[in-house]
């Protein structure tokens, strides 16, 4: 109920004070799915949320620390976050996340890892193209539009096409996982605009 009343306001608030554009949402579809985007500020789970009809609920990964201070643990997780202990390789919270998947959720995930200013694809972690070979499901590249400038008009979100990413033949893992993850990051960044 907090989820669809959050959703709600959030979309109507980006639309009327930032002039929020949403392109491809076409692309969206019922099921599972890995929405993969690139990560330039706090707002961008919130952003991201605003891609899906209210009616699919979206779920992310954040920082172990957001969720030791009680109050918050419970509003962040209303709102569909999971805790992570970034850096360490969270088998955990890899399990939780493929098992979600197997349920039919949909996961947004930012390969960087950590909110990054620069559009490197070096920079990427092979945490998201793991996943995405685990599960088996669907990558959904997004785009979200850094807003570096306050009540900047004009702010867009652009959903490229669904794949389901392969894990190359006779190449080491690491390897294969690493061009999967450049793979996923050319295709987020294709779709600036």
């Amino acid at each position: 109920m907090l989820y669809s009343f959050v959703h709600t306001v959030v979309n109507l608030y980006f639309r009327a004070v930032y002039g929020l554009r949403i392109y491809g949402r076409e692309n969206v579809r019922p099921g599972a799915m890995i929405i993969a985007g690139n990560h330039t500020s706090l707002g961008d789970p919130i952003y991201a949320a605003c891609v899906l009809p209210r009616s699919m609920r979206l779920r992310f990964m954040a920082k172990m620390e957001l969720f030791r201070f009680p109050p918050l643990r419970w509003f962040i997780t209303a709102l569909g976050a999971y805790p992570v202990e970034r850096g360490k390789g969270d088998i955990g919270a890899l399990r939780k996340s493929v098992e979600m998947l197997k349920e039919g959720q949909k996961i947004l995930i930012f390969p960087d890892g950590h909110r990054s200013g620069d559009e490197n694809p070096d920079n990427a972690k092979s945490g998201a193209a793991l996943l995405a070979c685990k599960a088996g499901a669907p990558v959904l590249p997004i785009y979200i539009a850094p807003n570096r400038r306050f009540l900047r008009r004009r702010h867009y979100i652009a959903v490229g096409t669904p794949y389901i990413p392969v894990l190359p033949e006779d190449t080491p893992r690491a390897e294969g996982y690493r061009q999967i993850t450049q793979d996923m990051m050319a295709r987020i960044y294709e779709l600036k605009r």
